[in-house]
């Protein structure tokens, strides 16, 4: 496709959408973003072996939803031909045929799998659009969509392996479980408070429902299932000499965000670049101790952070008594440029870019922090951060067609070649191939200063993925 006809189809697709009545960010289309999920996954399994049988399922999967974000994307321009039921059948057959021979499921497990998976991400899609009009682009959507069936189709297959035939005894694996169990609590009270709103606005119900639901499925699903009580595997996780200092420090840390964040929301100012930005280094300080001390904590607490945000946002939306005029304040103070919608969606990407490369490495590390692992840490709390500051400090040529400087790219690169430096330095990570790592970083400050998607969200993606197929 040359670039007059893609940009042709992007025109339509924005068009065609418009018609229907789902209305974007104004930004470009970001078509191409319903390809970072499915290669993130994808990109791990040229270089090792031993996969387990979920992660080995989730990526079969994200092959199918890239298959149903393709067909979305055409049937959006093109009502002639039935491209979504032409890629719903593709993506059914696709991934039920890998699935067979790559994975010991049930002919049962594998066809539900497929099926439920590809008729699921157009109706998701959808959903997030029409539900939240203006938060997003056309292709941040997709990425959202691909990546809640995912996380559905990983927790239904977890439940059966865990209630079939397998046992979990790994730090990682039992925290993988419990957070699964969590996010379908949080996902049930954002399904509530979207079609049923009314039920939550009371703060009473509010916390009475979001306790009910944690009962249920944070304490009770994990021991019915893998016979373990959360509360005590979490309290044993914690109380060791490596936990500790660890969690002193997050208090610490929570403290001064918390104090920060009065004080900008109580002046009704919005809040400086350099005040948001502050926030990124401040995640940092909270990450690189976690991954160094205790990852399988540090998996746990980010999966909980994020649950939390989600829980706050949603409150914020619901006007719940007590809570939204703190909230929303809170909204107004640190409400980014991007924050076209009623959604405070800056939080949550960052939360998301720090910890989704944490998320998606498939296997557990001690000695060494993995580059991969690393991504969001470096390019959001790192390179964006400097690229602003610098941008903003002593920014005096821009890039053609942007807004970003060249100075303020070559802050994002030196700032994250500093700190790789460093921390090989300090022997917390290798790196194998310096060329290509470097190759990586000026990649990823080029794409900071040229994307107008989400960077937060786009560029631990594209770092995650360099970085794997390196590695």
């Amino acid at each position: 496709m040359n670039l007059f006809s893609f940009t042709e189809l992007n025109t339509q697709v924005r068009n065609r959408c418009l018609e229907r009545g789902l209305i974007f960010r104004s930004a470009g289309n970001g078509l191409w973003m319903c390809l970072l999920l499915p290669v993130a996954l994808l990109s791990n399994l040229h270089n090792y072996n031993g996969y387990s049988e979920l992660y080995k399922t989730i990526a079969v999967v994200s092959i199918g939803q890239f298959i149903c974000a393709v067909s979305n994307i055409l049937q959006s321009n093109n009502d002639h031909i039935p491209f979504g039921p032409i890629g719903l059948l593709f993506s059914s057959t696709i991934v039920s045929l890998v699935l067979v021979f790559c994975t010991d499921h049930s002919l049962i497990i594998i066809l539900t799998t497929a099926i439920l998976s590809s008729l699921s991400y157009s109706k998701v899609w959808e959903t997030v659009i029409r539900k939240c009009p203006r938060c997003f682009t056309y292709g941040e959507v997709s990425l959202i969509a691909q990546a809640i069936v995912l996380y559905l189709s990983s927790f239904g297959i977890n439940l059966i392996l865990l209630w079939s035939r397998y046992s979990i005894k790994q730090c990682h694996e039992i925290a993988t479980f419990i957070l699964q169990a969590g996010f379908f609590a949080v996902l049930c009270i954002v399904a509530t408070a979207t079609y049923f709103p009314a039920i939550l606005r009371n703060s009473f119900t509010f916390l009475f429902v979001l306790c009910s639901l944690v009962g249920i499925f944070v304490l009770g699903l994990p021991f019915i299932v893998i016979e373990r009580n959360s509360i005590l595997w979490l309290f044993q996780l914690v109380n060791n000499q490596k936990s500790i200092p660890l969690i002193s420090l997050w208090m610490v840390c929570c403290l001064g965000a918390v104090y920060f964040l009065s004080q900008q929301c109580r002046d009704s100012k919005p809040a400086s670049s350099g005040m948001r930005k502050s926030f990124h280094f401040l995640i940092f300080i909270v990450f690189l101790p976690g991954l160094i001390i205790h990852p399988c904590l540090m998996y746990l607490a980010s999966g909980v952070a994020l649950a939390l945000l989600i829980l706050i946002e949603t409150a914020r939306k619901l006007n719940v008594t007590v809570y939204s005029n703190i909230l929303h304040s809170c909204f107004k103070a640190f409400k980014d440029e991007k924050d076209e919608g009623d959604l405070a969606l800056t939080p949550l990407y960052l939360m998301i870019g720090c910890a989704v490369p944490l998320w998606m490495y498939p296997f557990s590390f001690s000695k060494y922090i993995p580059l991969p692992v690393l991504a969001g840490l470096l390019t959001v709390a790192i390179g964006d951060s400097m690229a602003s500051i610098g941008g903003t400090s002593f920014g005096s040529h821009q890039w053609p067609r942007s807004s970003k400087t060249i100075e303020g790219t070559i802050c994002c690169f030196a700032s994250q070649i500093i700190t790789l430096f460093i921390l090989f330095y300090l022997g917390f990570i290798r790196i194998k191939h310096s060329m290509l790592s470097l190759f990586t970083v000026a990649v990823i400050s080029l794409l900071e200063a040229h994307t107008d998607q989400i960077d937060n969200l786009i560029l631990p993606f594209v770092s995650y993925i360099m970085f794997c197929l390196i590695s």
